[in-house]
């Protein structure tokens, strides 16, 4: 149930809008935005944050600083005049570092609450990830037959909520083991380093072998199939806009967040998109044969 904050926020004009018409009467238009939170929230909200600014502050050049590990997806966010990374990683404590060594700004953006702003996009703007073709060969040192299933297992945000995002490894265990012995497929991994390498034919693990950009070279290359929770890697691959095939199968437990409540298609007419949603908004509730169904619904 939204909250009475959420509510009235609704038909009021949201701060972010109220600061880019403060910005444009007073001439600021070297603008630069913090940003160390999740990596989907690159499309899902700071793709409007630069388009508003760029309509509301005519001639804005909009600078974002980020840490390093997510200066790979911003250089595929259009609109933005440059990305520069500083030390730290997420949570990490920024009130010491000086964000004018960055460039020469007129105003800088250090929290941007997203809960509250850009709540004019929803089920209307399709977020944009712009993928170049001579990133392609990014996938070719891998290795990797063709038209594999990835599956992303593990999401490095669970720490951050209070459900579970994904299945446990025991039950993504019997999954790739079932799709690789009963159904063919070859299946690739992906995610964070594990504490463990996992180890069969038939099953590629990259988990913590691949940048973004190689991830995202392998998904629109190499896959027929991606499987993944609501996560950073699934945003960006359901936004990247180029054109290949591609089938995405999502799990979710809580549905109000990411892709499912920005409600819009991919700017990629070839993909597909079958969302599982466990009952009770319990990811565990969805069966390992619903899985099984949506990737071969032939």
């Amino acid at each position: 149930m939204p909250s009475l904050k959420q509510i009235l926020s609704r038909y009021r004009k949201e701060p972010f809008d109220q600061l880019c018409e403060t910005l444009q009467r007073e001439g600021k238009k070297e603008i630069g935005i913090v940003w160390n939170r999740g990596m989907g929230d690159i499309p899902l909200s700071m793709y409007a944050a630069t388009l508003r600014l760029k309509a509301k502050v005519p001639g804005a050049k909009v600078t974002y600083l980020t840490r390093k590990g997510l200066l790979e997806p911003f250089s595929l966010l259009p609109g933005a005049a440059s990305v520069h990374a500083f030390d730290g990683g997420r949570g990490s404590d920024l009130s010491t570092i000086d964000w004018h060594q960055f460039g020469p700004f007129d105003h800088v953006i250090e929290h941007l609450d997203i809960k509250y702003n850009f709540l004019w996009q929803i089920n209307k703007l399709i977020p944009h990830l712009d993928w170049k073709e001579e990133l392609d060969h990014l996938a070719e040192p891998f290795g990797l037959p063709e038209r594999c299933i990835g599956i992303h297992m593990e999401t490095e945000t669970d720490q951050f909520y209070d459900r579970d995002r994904s299945f446990s490894i025991p039950v993504w265990e019997e999954i790739f083991t079932h799709l690789i012995d009963e159904m063919g497929y070859h299946v690739v991994l992906f995610g964070a380093q594990p504490k463990e390498a996992q180890s069969r034919p038939g099953l590629i693990d990259l988990r913590g072998k691949t940048r973004f950009l190689e991830l995202m070279a392998i998904i629109k290359n190499k896959l027929s199939v991606l499987i993944a929770p609501d996560s950073g890697v699934l945003c960006c691959a359901y936004y990247l806009n180029a054109q290949f095939p591609l089938k995405v199968v999502s799990i979710w437990g809580a549905t109000n967040q990411g892709i499912l409540k920005q409600g819009v298609i991919s700017p990629n007419r070839q993909l597909t998109h079958i969302a599982l949603k466990g009952e009770e908004q319990n990811v565990h509730a969805i069966s390992k044969q619903q899985l099984y169904e949506a990737i071969d619904d032939r």
